[in-house]
């Protein structure tokens, strides 16, 4: 049962994304993650923000999208929808 007297604590989970070369590519979930295009990346994190996920690691070692581009990719479409401390 959830103490209501603590403060909030931070909620962390992980996914293997495969981040898709089709950039419209809608989720498709593997194990432990899924495939998804960077435009629709977004709303699935956010998905796990309503549900009180405030961090998230993401593997990105099996993405058919090269790491580097990847990240440049989620840093500049996806991270700018999130709050940030």
């Amino acid at each position: 049962m959830y103490d209501e007297d603590q403060a909030a604590k931070p909620y962390i989970s992980a996914i293997h994304l495969n981040l898709s070369k089709d950039d419209n590519a809608t989720f498709k979930p593997q194990r432990f993650g899924g495939t998804v295009g960077i435009n629709h990346l977004t709303e699935y994190l956010k998905a796990y923000e309503n549900v009180g996920v405030n961090h998230m690691a993401i593997n990105l070692r099996k993405s058919e999208t090269p790491v580097s581009e990847a990240i440049a990719k989620i840093k500049e479409i996806v991270l700018p929808e999130f709050d940030t401390i």
